[in-house]
């Protein structure tokens, strides 16, 4: 009777079902951006400051209507993010020379803002961002190197079920079948230099948080 061999294809699976653990958390924690706040219009009244009462004395054909505005840059830091205003704004065709922010393009709304204090909290709110979204890619890059060292480490299924038996749910339903039908041969253990006990605490805790629903 034939046993469940470590493929290419099926360790390719079972490290990429791993990394799929994880990637509902790394969804929520990035739509979980500073634009979700009212920052749009904070930064259209900044930049547009010197110029809106002028702007409201003309008719509104002269300018174009935009619905948020896009962020590159608060000074050095990145921030790639489009935020929403509550209402339609005036955009004109350009700018004149801003010390507020610079505008990528006539052809866009996109800007950089100088690094001011009237931007500052919005800069740490970037960073924290950014921060959340590095710690859960890289509680999932632990994970998924982790399944590989497992995956890796064995040439068949069974003896690394025994060694870390939370691999059984990272495999397909047809892998499952198949090696309920086998009979184990291998009983050599494998120092894997990895922490097992780690691997299965993270496993766990996408079944806590129900993350990998």
């Amino acid at each position: 009777m034939a046993t469940v061999k470590f493929s290419a294809d099926l360790r390719t699976q079972i490290i990429n079902t791993a990394k799929q653990k994880f990637a509902p958390q790394i969804d929520k924690v990035t739509a979980a951006h500073p634009a979700n706040g009212a920052w749009g219009d904070i930064i259209y009244d900044k930049i547009m400051e010197p110029w809106l009462p002028l702007m409201m004395q003309l008719p509104r054909c002269f300018f174009n209507d935009k619905n948020s505005i896009t962020i590159n840059h608060i000074g050095n830091q990145q921030v790639g993010l489009e935020f929403p205003f509550t209402t339609t704004k005036l955009f004109p065709q350009c700018l004149p020379t801003n010390p507020v922010a610079t505008r990528a393009s006539s052809y866009n709304n996109s800007f950089t803002l100088a690094d001011l204090p009237e931007f500052a909290p919005l800069k740490e709110e970037v960073i924290a961002w950014k921060r959340r979204i590095a710690a859960a890619t890289a509680q999932q890059k632990e994970f998924a190197e982790s399944v590989a060292a497992v995956v890796n480490g064995y040439a068949t299924l069974a003896p690394a079920l025994k060694a870390w038996p939370p691999l059984w749910d990272l495999l397909t339903e047809q892998t499952k079948e198949k090696h309920k039908l086998i009979v184990e041969r291998e009983k050599k253990e494998v120092n894997l230099g990895v922490d097992l006990d780690r691997a299965t605490a993270l496993a766990s805790w996408t079944k806590i948080r129900g993350i990998d629903q």
